[in-house]
């Protein structure tokens, strides 16, 4: 479940990041909320990624996550959110990573973010599995 520069204007990103300071919390809630995940914060998009048997329960959990953790009123952001399941998130996320969902397409800082919270995630001896991104 994520938005993006091409899904979502400006303001509408601007309500719905992760900043550092409050990813610990953020992912405390993440963790009561789904199985394990992901989550991408960046200037120009905030993404969660997580695993569940049912995505669209899935998507619909991280929904409602977002906007409590965020303070704001339930479906603030749903015209400008996208949802992409199976192959296609896996596919997405290799775009991201490759930078051609970028600003900027082939920016390179978004790989090594990447890398670095999959291994932090990996490294893990949970049976949460959550990483995160933080990037700007």
């Amino acid at each position: 479940v994520g938005l993006n520069h091409r899904s979502a204007p400006m303001g509408v990103r601007q309500r719905l990041p992760f900043s550092k300071d409050k990813l610990p919390e953020a992912i405390r809630r993440l963790r009561a909320e789904v199985s394990g995940g992901l989550i991408l914060s960046t200037c120009s998009r905030t993404e969660v990624y997580t695993m569940g048997h049912s995505p669209q329960h899935s998507a619909s959990r991280i929904k409602e996550f977002r906007y409590r953790f965020h303070g704001l009123a339930h479906g603030f952001a749903e015209p400008y959110l996208f949802i992409r399941t199976d192959d296609d998130a896996a596919s997405h996320l290799f775009d991201v990573a490759a930078g051609l969902e970028s600003v900027v397409p082939g920016e390179w800082q978004i790989l090594d973010q990447v890398r670095q919270a999959l291994e932090s995630a990996a490294n893990q001896a949970q049976d949460v599995l959550v990483a995160n991104i933080i990037v700007c």
